[in-house]
C-alpha cells in the first residue's frame, strides 16, 4: 500500500515538474478556465530558496568561504524585477488589444 502511494506521489511530482519546465506537451497542460492555471512563480519560490541555501552551504563547507549575501539579494531583486516587467508588458498588450478590438473589430460575435 505504501508503495502504491509513493508511486502515485512520484508520478504527480513528475507531472508537476513537467508542467513547471514545459517538458509535457502543451496539449496535456492546457486548462479549460484561466482560474485553473497554477501560480508557477509561487510554486518555484521554495526551489529558489532551497538553491540559495545549498549554494551557501557549498561555499561554507566546500570552499571555506562565507556566502555573499549581495549575490542572493541581487538574484531575488532581478527575479522580482522580471516578474514586474512581465506584468507591465501583459497589461500593455491587453490594453492595446482591448483598444484595437473596440475601434477596429470587423464583426461582433455572440
Amino acid at each position: 500500500m505504501a508503495n502504491a502511494t509513493l508511486s502515485s506521489m512520484a508520478s504527480e511530482a513528475a507531472i508537476q515538474y513537467g508542467r513547471l519546465f514545459y517538458i509535457i506537451s502543451p496539449k496535456d497542460t492546457s486548462f479549460a478556465e484561466p482560474t485553473q492555471v497554477p501560480d508557477y512563480v509561487q510554486q518555484a519560490m521554495p526551489y529558489m530558496v532551497t538553491l540559495i541555501i545549498i549554494e551557501a552551504l557549498i561555499n561554507w563547507l566546500g570552499r571555506g568561504q562565507r556566502h555573499n549575501i549581495a549575490d542572493s539579494v541581487t538574484s531575488i531583486s532581478f527575479g522580482l524585477l522580471m516578474t514586474m516587467v512581465g506584468l507591465f508588458s501583459k497589461a500593455a498588450c491587453l490594453s492595446t488589444y482591448a483598444w484595437l478590438h473596440t475601434h477596429y473589430r470587423l464583426v461582433d460575435l455572440p
